[in-house]
């Protein structure tokens, strides 16, 4: 097992609460939390460039998306 392999095992399981499978449902209700909590810092377009530094199970890039 490499390094990244041992640091990263088992971070979304018990870090992030991440199941196996990607849970839309679950995306869509975190969904409405980040719209109230980014409403200000978020561009109103919908074609800007957004990076998202990916350390969870993918909520966040759901509702970006």
């Amino acid at each position: 097992m490499n390094y990244r392999e041992r640091i990263y095992k088992d971070c979304a399981s018990v870090m992030q609460d991440a199941g196996e499978k990607f849970d839309s449902a679950a995306a869509d209700h975190w969904g409405r939390a980040y719209r109230h909590y980014l409403r200000n810092w978020l561009p109103t377009g919908k074609t800007a460039a957004i990076a998202d530094l990916a350390c969870g199970g993918g909520k966040l890039l759901h509702f970006f998306s």
